[in-house]
């Protein structure tokens, strides 16, 4: 197999890893393109499985390999170069959606393609204290540390310049009631629509979503705005809130904690692979869409803080989604 996947790896996105630059400025990546520190993370991977393959399912093995290659194949797409130095601001995101679809060439099974888009999203948090993913299932905690291990090692780094990275924190919060607070996290086109209205439906919650605050007001001739403000308030008579939006920032996430304070607050992350977001969003035409899909999504996805454990949530939970003329959730852990 392993010969199979770096061939095929290689044909999908070769010319893309090896034409870009990668090291220039970067003490984290003093490589000189994306290629050669790919296949320094594939070797690390291939040496650790060596000797640890009993440890893993042969499910997990292939996760771990594909992970290795395909970690950062949303870098070509992010990069920036600002005062002399390259950085690759949240391609973990775009890596995550763009390895589904060359994944399910080599795993059939939801689950393990959203342990895989998991892992992946979570690779550059794995290099800091692995506490941070803690609200995440144990053997995705487990994998995301293997794949930090082997990208860590993948590097030609300048240790007098490199700096600890730090994750924001939210105070964990004090709940006397039984009321809930669900916030979905999720890519541009990714499902989080259809998903919120089942969950309203099995929850008998109150929907608050800005697109619903965009109908109502075309059909009534109202500022949105005003009208999603008023949504917000009614929102505090409900027992159950769902929000309907990419929540990708903390500062998305945590408005929302403070405005509904007092809730159990739950954190649902959908992912869905890059071509079904493209196919859905080449069809709906939505207004904001300009240029090519790839580079339309990466700016979306730019601004973006990843969720960790010091945002202490009381449940996470994860949902891969696909798109086929309509949104469908594949499956959730």
């Amino acid at each position: 197999m392993e010969k199979e996947l770096l061939k095929d790896f290689l044909s999908w996105y070769g010319e893309e890893q090896i034409t870009t630059e990668h090291g220039l400025n970067n003490p984290y990546h003093m490589e000189n393109i994306l290629l050669t520190h790919t296949l320094l993370v594939y070797d690390n991977m291939r040496r650790y499985l060596d000797k640890y393959s009993s440890k893993h399912s042969d499910n997990e093995v292939k996760i771990l390999l594909l992970a290795s290659l395909l970690h950062d194949i949303g870098k070509p797409y992010t990069r920036e170069v600002k005062d002399g130095k390259v950085t690759f601001p949240n391609h973990h995101f775009l890596s995550s959606l763009r390895a589904l679809d060359f994944a399910k060439n080599y795993i059939k099974e939801p689950e393990d393609l959203l342990k895989l888009a998991v892992v992946i999203f979570y690779h550059t948090v794995a290099h800091g204290s692995l506490k941070l993913l803690e609200h995440l299932p144990n053997d995705i905690q487990r994998l995301s540390a293997v794949l930090g291990f082997a990208d860590k090692k993948g590097r030609l780094v300048n240790h007098d310049v490199v700096k600890s990275i730090s994750f924001p924190k939210i105070k964990k919060r004090k709940v006397t009631t039984d009321k809930k607070l669900i916030l979905l996290h999720g890519p541009t086109m990714g499902g989080k629509t259809a998903y919120a209205k089942k969950l309203k439906q099995e929850l008998n919650g109150y929907l608050l979503s800005m697109d619903i605050a965009k109908q109502q007001a075309k059909q009534q001739k109202l500022n949105k705005e005003e009208l999603f403000n008023k949504m917000k308030e009614e929102a505090k008579n409900h027992d159950i809130i769902i929000v309907d939006m990419s929540n990708l920032t903390l500062v998305s996430r945590y408005n929302f904690i403070t405005l509904y304070p007092n809730r159990h607050t739950e954190l649902h992350m959908l992912f869905r692979s890059y071509n079904d977001i493209k196919k859905k969003l080449l069809k709906i035409k939505d207004s904001t869409y300009v240029g090519d899909p790839i580079t339309y999504l990466s700016t979306i996805l730019r601004p973006s803080v990843t969720p960790t454990s010091e945002e202490a949530y009381d449940k996470v939970r994860l949902i891969l989604t696909e798109y086929n003329d309509q949104d469908n959730v594949l499956t959730i852990l």
